[in-house]
Order: structure tokens, then sequence, then C-alpha cells
């Protein structure tokens, strides 16, 4: 059942979404109506394009570009459960206040769902041989809490040495880490998949890092000498965001207007220009 959707007005300045093509964008859209209120969708191409596009014709393979536009950009992802093909849309629940889920009619059990995402983050596939749906017990996995590991993903393995040694980089103000624990490698890759954001995680992860490293009242420059740790940087998705777009940038203060004002004046009037 199709469910109605808001777009916020960031969404048409996103440098993320300007990188995909416009009718990507358009499906991008129009797959928020049509998935549940788990941010789920069936995964199949002549369903959805019926859906979104009833009245374009459109090649099967000219739509399939699309889906891999987004499925690349991080935007969904696909897997398969109980032999059927679904996307994921990771920021749908965030980006949209659903204040009465309708966990009814849903196309994934929300349960099922949790174990799936987890594997999504970890190895961006899934499907059923991945998880056996028994503690502890798993398809060429093992389970430690609720993060399903891969002892032979060396790959991952050195990303995450990579965030530990790009955090002691950049934050130089802030307590230095020694170690990346399964539940800190876990909320890592929670916040980028939360915003899209696992397959640019670099990118992510050092614009975040940089900010609050520039953050004043992030380094301790505040009434209580509060400093920010790796640990609340990824607590929770509230801080994470609230770094990323800015909410922690010093803030300006009305002597730095006026300098910057009598900066400009000076240049102009080097020009030969007036501001009267």
């Amino acid at each position: 059942m199709a469910r109605i959707r808001t777009i916020k007005p960031e969404f048409w300045d996103d440098l993320k979404v300007a990188k995909i093509s416009r009718d990507a964008r358009l499906l991008y859209i129009g797959m928020w109506n049509f998935a549940d209120d788990l941010g789920v969708i069936i995964g199949d191409s002549l369903w959805i394009k019926s859906k979104v596009f009833p009245f374009d014709q459109i090649q099967i393979q000219q739509f399939d570009k699309w889906i891999q536009e987004l499925v690349k950009s991080g935007f969904i992802s696909q897997f398969s459960h109980k032999g059927e093909d679904f996307y994921y849309l990771p920021n749908l629940t965030r980006h949209q206040v659903i204040n009465r889920p309708n966990l009814d009619k849903v196309n994934v059990k929300q349960s099922d769902l949790s174990v799936i995402v987890d594997s999504l983050i970890n190895h961006g596939t899934f499907n059923d041989d991945s998880y056996s749906g028994k503690e502890g017990k798993g398809k060429g996995k093992e389970r430690k809490g609720d993060v399903v590991c891969d002892p032979k993903n060396e790959n991952q393995k050195n990303d995450f040495d990579l965030v530990m040694e790009l955090f002691n980089k950049t934050c130089v103000s802030l307590p230095k880490i020694n170690k990346l624990s399964e539940t800190r490698k876990k909320k890592v890759s929670l916040r980028l998949a939360e915003m899209g954001q696992y397959e640019k995680w670099e990118v992510t992860l050092k614009t975040v890092f940089e900010k609050s490293e520039k953050s004043e009242f992030l380094r301790g420059e505040n009434k209580n000498g509060w400093r920010a740790t790796f640990d609340w940087i990824f607590e929770n998705e509230t801080n994470w965001v609230k770094i990323f777009e800015g909410n922690f940038d010093n803030k300006q203060t009305k002597n730095d207007t006026n300098k910057q004002n009598s900066r400009i004046f000076v240049a102009q009037c080097d020009y030969g220009e007036s501001t009267i």
C-alpha cells in the first residue's frame, strides 16, 4: 500500500543526491511512497516501474541502470529473504516522521530486518544463507553480540584500523583511542548506514572528524570543560548528525562580523570601489 511521505528542502541541494542522474533522483523519491514503514520495498523492477512511472514508456534496461545508480551510491541496498528480492532504503525511517508505523503490513518482519541490516552494514550483502536464525550459528559466520562477523574479511579489519588512525590523526584535541571493539565497530557502521554513506565512509568520517576538531565546544572550550570522545560521536544518530550538519560549528561573534566587514570594505577600496 502506498504511503504519504515528505521531502525535506535539503534534499534538493544535497551534494550526494546531485551525483546521481535526475531520473534516478525521481525514482528514489517514488520508492519512498511504495516502501513499507521499515523502509523495505519489493525488489522487482517491473513492479516498481509500474508504480512510480505508470504512464511512461521506459525500457527495463534503462530502469535497471537507475536502480544500480541508487545501489552504488548507497541510497538503497539489495537483499534476498525467503526466496524473494527486496530493496532497503536506510534513510527512509530517519527522514520520515512515521507516527503510527503499520508493522502488520511490512515486507519483512522487524526482527528479521534487524539481522539483515547488520549483515548489509558489515558485508554489503545478505541472503538466507547468511544467517540461520539461531543465536551463535550461521553459515560461515560467527555471532558476537548483535554483530554478524566474518573472521575471513581482512578488508573490513583494515578499514576499521583506518577509522581509528583517521580519528587520532584528525581529532588531536580529543582523547585518543587505542582499539576498536566490536561495539565501536558496530556503532561506526550504523552511523554510516543511517546516512547512506557506507560506500563513501572515508569522506564522511573525515568531514565529521574535522568538524569535531574545529569545534571549540567539542574541544572542551565550554563552561564545564567537557570534551567530546570517539564513543560520544558515534553513540547515537543525534550526536553524529548534529556534528555532520554543523550544529557544533563555531558561532561567528559580532566582533568577528565587524572585522570581516572591515576587511571587505578595505578590499573594495583597494580596487577603487565604494560601498556608499
